[in-house]
């Protein structure tokens, strides 16, 4: 996964572009944020709070992420 997040990083860098990071809280934010990444055909970077984090723990937003 990090190997992936610096890939799509560094190649923002050398085409001069940026990706959009938004702040999600539950399962639908995260749905919303992943569904329409995938059918731009852009990354994104999902950014849970920290409230988000501790309420849902790690494991289950990865979980949700990846879905």
């Amino acid at each position: 996964m990090a190997n992936l997040f610096k890939y799509h990083l560094q190649k923002a860098r050398r085409e001069s572009r940026s990706i959009a990071a938004f702040n999600v809280f539950n399962m639908q934010s995260i749905r919303g944020v992943v569904e329409a990444a995938e059918e731009a055909g852009q990354p994104v970077i999902v950014q849970p709070s920290v409230g988000t984090v501790k309420r849902l723990g790690v494991e289950t937003l990865y979980a949700m992420i990846e879905g």
